[in-house]
């Protein structure tokens, strides 16, 4: 989990986060490589509460977020290159 309020951090380990990394702390790029042995991120999932990521030209799919093995399936397949997941559809 990527965060930089150090609080979300420590209560994301409550629910078996295998890494956290303050962003504001430490370089992002450089810390997913580390961790991933510099091979870095195959996917990446943004959890936020703004809609304002679903206007980029690279969204092909908006599912709610009761679809998200749906989404994940999606990437997994190559056919979607960005899924949004809304949480109150």
């Amino acid at each position: 989990m990527i965060e930089i309020n150090d609080y979300r951090l420590e209560l994301a380990k409550t629910f078996d986060v295998d890494y956290t990394i303050n962003s504001m702390k430490e370089d992002l790029i450089e810390a997913v490589k580390r961790i991933t042995d510099g091979k870095g991120a195959d996917k990446v999932i943004s959890a936020n509460p703004s809609t304002a990521c679903a206007s980029t030209k690279y969204l092909t799919h908006v599912l709610p977020l009761s679809k998200i093995n749906e989404g994940i399936q999606l990437t997994k397949s190559g056919e979607a290159i960005k899924v949004v997941l809304l949480p109150n559809e």
